[in-house]
Formats: structure tokens, sequence, C-alpha cells
């Protein structure tokens, strides 16, 4: 995992900020943004999925309910450095969304998911 070059001797992640983190799914969910309560697993996993989506050029437009949904994500991914774009959204993803890609993906193979 890309995150690994955080991790310490002890198991825990030590980011370049100095903050701690007892677990992988913590350190991820930590860098969208995510405060850890409710289920951060299904999160991860919803934006491998949309991340992956726009990584393959696939039309990701039937994971959402509706354009404002799709473009607020497109948005909220830019704006946490995972996705550049031109002139249109959703882009291409940076390599730090491809980095949070592979990471969430070990992860949840990891976990059996």
């Amino acid at each position: 995992m890309f995150i690994d070059k955080y991790k310490e001797e002890d198991g825990w992640y030590i980011d370049n900020e100095g903050i701690a983190y007892e677990s992988p799914e913590d350190i991820l969910g930590d860098k969208l943004g995510f405060c850890g309560c409710g289920n951060t697993q299904a999160a991860l996993s919803y934006v491998a999925l949309i991340l992956q989506s726009i990584k393959d050029k696939k039309r990701i437009s039937t994971l959402f309910q509706s354009e404002g949904q799709m473009y607020t994500m497109y948005y909220y991914l830019t704006d946490k450095g995972m996705l550049e774009h031109g002139v249109s959204v959703p882009g291409w993803l940076t390599q730090q969304g491809e980095e949070m890609l592979s990471d969430i993906n070990e992860l949840l193979l990891q976990q059996g998911n």
C-alpha cells in the first residue's frame, strides 16, 4: 500500500503532519475528510467504485440518483486532490487519486470485500 510509508513499527500510521492513525481505514478516511463515524469501509468502497469508473472511462451517471449528486462528487474529489480536469469534469485521476484507489482496493481485498 502507498500508505505503508506512514506505518510505524507499532502498527500505527503517522502522516506528514504528525497525526497518528490506528488503521489504514482511519488514515484513508481522514484523507478524504471522513470523521470515522458510521461505516467508513462502505464509504471508501463507494469512492473506489467511482474512482475506478473514472479511471476506466466508464459512464458513471448510473452510480448517482441525479446529475447534481454526480457533479457534487466530481467537485469533491477534485477538491480532495483525487481528480484533475481540463475543460470538463470528471477528467482523470491524479497520482494521489491513483494511490488512493490502489490503497482502498488493497484494504478491501485484505478485509475480504
